[in-house]
């Protein structure tokens, strides 16, 4: 029994022994141990705590693929379709979308997102006081007029500022954008567009009426000596025209009703209510700080409209046509006679005579000029050495000045030159400064100054009477200016047959020089001048301007 017994104890033992021996091999090469991590062999199901990468951990394993043990914190231990521990936080692993998100806990929109100041649509557009189509809309602040690329100066006699073009408050209309400068009488603004059915809705050009160039504020325009306004359209759609002034207090006269062709309105022709019998009457007194011209909307259609500006300016006198000879001197229109009494200068000197602003000037003494009634005067020189101009016109002028001369004499021996003459200030690129003199040459003698040494030619043109005139650019450097000795350009449109009397549409050559490349600028002054240099004359001359 006890053989039997003893060998049965020795066979367990022994088949023990080798079935450990052979899981101990087996175990060994299946990566049994935490941190072997060969992953050349398969998956072992028989080794119930194998690590493998491919096997589930015991309890504290924390291999990849498999959940964590309860303090399971590797990152990189976030088993597909399971959460982490506490600390897991890998997000290399995808989630896994065989197990869907569970839905049954939806999100929380109890709480809206913070928009923290959302527009406030609590208080809805009163519609219960509809749009008053007994006024018009206020057209008293149009877009900014400040410096900027696209903006576009205008010259309108005493008046001068920004321009822009507007649809007024209510949006759908359009208009035409301003595409240059603008000198009334030298060309013309045309606008044209639709307005939707709304009285609001408007085809607007405008412009500031004392703003320098460079600045951002309109300024103030004093009325005072002015009688009213002249300004000429066209139409090319049967549509009403207004004109506004605006004055710098915000307060708003209008004219209804402008015809095609030029009209000289009166301060008492604007009134706040112009569309009907009501109103106040512009006085003439308070500072102007802009104008415009609009085509008004209508509130049951919509409206086409096409329009050009020809002439805009402030006119003088006490008759609403300035170009009506009044018989009342100063007559600045015919050059009649007036009270003053001829006088004679002869030295450096500017004023007004006869309703006419006048300058004599002069290098060198023993020259003199004689202001006579109207726009008449005479002036002689002499002398190797001389260099003198004499000259009777208007300041600032408007640029529209018709000029009708008759030399009863003018000779000499050597360079002189007879003809309009004037300065521009604030010519925008007139390298190398803002300062242009300009020269409208009916005859000169010995010396051609669109051709002379230093003269740069611009073409020609023909005037409206068939004349052909050459233009020119030249540069005085460090030479006298009516802002004393500095560096200045000048321009020229001296005519090919030469001539002693005739009329002289000036803005025809703003116009040519605009055309051209040459940029205008602020007028200061429209003149008649004879100029005599380093030679010996005289002129005699008579001289109206309308």
């Amino acid at each position: 029994m006890r053989s039997a017994a003893s060998f049965v104890w020795v066979f367990s033992l022994v088949l023990v022994a080798a079935c450990q021996s052979d899981m101990d091999a087996e175990m060994g090469v299946n990566n049994r141990y935490p941190g072997d991590t060969d992953p050349t062999t398969p998956y072992d199901t028989t080794a119930p705590y194998g690590s493998d990468i491919n096997t589930p951990p015991g309890p504290y394993g924390s291999e990849n693929n498999t959940p964590p043990g309860p303090y399971g914190s590797d990152n990189n231990n976030n088993n597909n379709n399971t959460l982490p521990g506490p600390y897991g936080t890998d997000s290399t692993v995808p989630y896994d979308t065989t197990v869907p998100y569970d839905t049954t806990v939806p999100y929380d929109t109890t709480v809206p997102y913070d928009t923290t100041v959302p527009y406030d649509t609590t208080v809805p557009y009163d519609t219960t006081v509809p749009y008053d189509t007994t006024t018009p809309p206020d057209t008293t602040t149009p877009p900014d007029t400040g410096v900027e690329a696209t903006e576009y100066y205008f010259q309108a006699g005493d008046w001068h500022g920004y321009g822009w073009t507007d649809t007024g408050p209510t949006e759908g209309g359009t208009v035409t954008p301003l595409r240059a400068d603008w000198v009334s009488g030298a060309g013309q603004v045309c606008i044209n567009g639709t307005l939707v059915a709304n009285y609001s809705s408007l085809g607007i050009v405008g412009m500031a009426v004392a703003q320098s160039r460079g600045s951002s504020t309109y300024g103030a325009w004093s009325p005072a000596g002015y009688s009213g306004v002249r300004v000429d359209i066209t139409k090319n759609r049967n549509t009403n025209i207004r004109i506004e002034l605006i004055t710098t207090s915000g307060e708003v006269y209008c004219h209804d009703n402008l015809p095609t062709g030029g009209i000289n309105l009166t301060w008492s022709n604007f009134a706040t209510e112009c569309w009907g019998t009501s109103g106040t009457r512009y006085n003439g007194t308070a500072p102007l700080e802009r104008v415009q011209l609009y085509a008004p909307g209508d509130a049951n259609s919509t409206v086409q409209y096409d329009y050009c500006l020809k002439e805009l300016y402030p006119t003088k006198g006490n008759s609403p046509d300035p170009d009506t000879d009044t018989g009342t001197p100063p007559d600045t229109d015919t050059g009649a006679s007036c009270n003053e009494p001829n006088k004679q200068v002869c030295s450096n000197e500017s004023g007004t005579h006869c309703g006419y602003s006048y300058e004599f000037w002069s290098d060198q003494t023993g020259d003199c000029m004689t202001l006579k009634s109207g726009g008449n005067f005479s002036m002689a020189w002499q002398g190797v050495n001389s260099n003198v101009l004499a000259r009777k016109g208007r300041r600032p002028g408007t640029g529209n000045e018709a000029v009708t001369f008759n030399a009863l004499q003018y000779t000499s021996n050597g360079n002189s030159y007879l003809g309009i003459y004037g300065w521009m200030k604030n010519v925008p690129a007139a390298h190398p400064g803002d300062l242009v003199e300009y020269y409208i040459i009916e005859n000169w003698v010995n010396y051609n100054p669109s051709t002379g040494q230093g003269a740069q030619s611009y073409g020609a043109f023909q005037t409206a009477d068939g004349a052909t005139y050459t233009l020119a650019r030249s540069t005085r450097t460090n030479e006298a200016s009516i802002e004393g000795n500095r560096t200045f350009i000048q321009y020229w449109s001296v005519r090919n047959s030469k001539r002693n009397s005739g009329t002289v549409n000036v803005a025809e050559h703003f116009a040519a020089w605009k055309n051209a490349g040459l940029p205008l600028g602020d007028l200061y002054e429209v003149s008649f001048v004879v100029e005599g240099y380093k030679s010996t004359g005289s002129g005699d001359v008579i001289v109206t301007m309308r």
